[in-house]
């Protein structure tokens, strides 16, 4: 991994892409490390050639910032597009992503 993924309008299009295929929105901050869910989740999508920008703790009094990458290609708001295990109740770390459809 050489690159964060996109968070501005400006950062999607010096990617190349104008609209992204999923925008992963989030209400906390947005880490780029393995240990965080939205992290493996966004990372897994773009592992499978989708590109994905993200939204991180928008401002839900005003729509402004959901219209912010404009309309995704793939529009599935509010289904789970991924079941990611971080950890065993032992505590071991285990990874398993695993996308749906």
């Amino acid at each position: 991994m050489t690159h964060f993924l996109p968070v501005t309008m400006q950062e999607l299009l010096e990617t190349g892409v104008s609209q992204p295929d999923f925008v992963y929105i989030t209400g906390d901050a947005y880490v780029d490390h393995p240990s965080f869910g939205a992290a493996i989740i966004t990372r897994l999508l773009e592992s499978q050639g989708y590109s994905v920008a993200v939204l991180s703790q928008p401002d839900w009094h005003t729509v402004r910032d959901f219209q912010r990458f404009g309309k995704p290609c793939h529009d599935a708001p509010a289904i789970p597009i991924a079941r990611v295990r971080l950890f065993e109740r032992t505590g071991r770390v285990a990874y398993e992503a695993k996308l749906f459809g």
